[in-house]
């Protein structure tokens, strides 16, 4: 569905006559969306910190957000011989070492495969799933980590709003379980009528509703 591109006026772009290459003496400025809060809110220039600045057990948990969105695609499941590969990359990609690869390949299979958390990842009953999927709700931008439905015998089906988290205790902390909160008001309110219900995932593949 790509269109061809055309050089506009304020990017100071020429091209020469009778030429299809394209001259841009300056690179035009990114017109890109804010860059956002682990909390799903919008940041200032001033508020983002540079990736070498967040501490590296954020930008592990970003490595293993991104393993999980590899590895969980409906469509195109990342196949396991490419999974210490896809870690390394997801790794390099927040400037962590490869040294970690081993440990963000066993979280990944632990939550992919796990007995409480497979259902979410693949099989019969798996009617829709999203992984990084983005809402608005009350003015706010919500980014949940895994949103599936799941075909449910008694309630037809069953939207789960999932929270990955690297703590073996999520639900302890106070604004984990606020975030989650918000996260499943949105999805009612996108589905009203629809039974929803929330649930984080740790590292170990435990699932720890909410």
């Amino acid at each position: 569905m790509a269109q061809p591109w055309q050089a506009l006026p304020d990017d100071g772009a020429v091209a020469p006559s009778g030429s299809d290459t394209v001259t841009l003496p300056v690179l035009p400025v990114p017109r890109g969306r804010p860059s956002m809060h682990s909390g799903g809110q919008p940041e200032s220039a001033a508020e983002a910190l540079p990736l070498a600045a967040e501490p590296r057990a954020a930008r592990l948990g970003r490595a293993l957000h991104r393993m999980l969105e590899w590895a969980g695609r409906c469509e195109a499941p990342l196949p396991l011989a490419q999974w210490p590969t896809a870690c390394r990359a997801a790794l390099a990609e927040f400037g962590l070492p490869a040294a970690h690869a081993d440990d963000l390949q066993r979280w990944a299979e632990a939550i992919v495969g796990g007995s409480q958390t497979a259902r979410f990842f693949a099989g019969p009953g798996l009617l829709w799933a999203g992984s990084e999927v983005t809402l608005v709700h009350d003015g706010h931008v919500q980014r949940i980590d895994r949103l599936v439905e799941l075909a449910d015998g008694a309630l037809g089906s069953v939207w789960w709003v999932l929270d990955f988290k690297l703590e073996r205790a999520p639900h302890e902390v106070p604004g984990y379980r606020e975030q989650l909160a918000g996260y499943r008001a949105a999805v009612a309110a996108a589905r009203p009528g629809a039974h929803v219900k929330a649930a984080f995932v740790t590292a170990e593949g435990a699932l720890i509703e909410a």
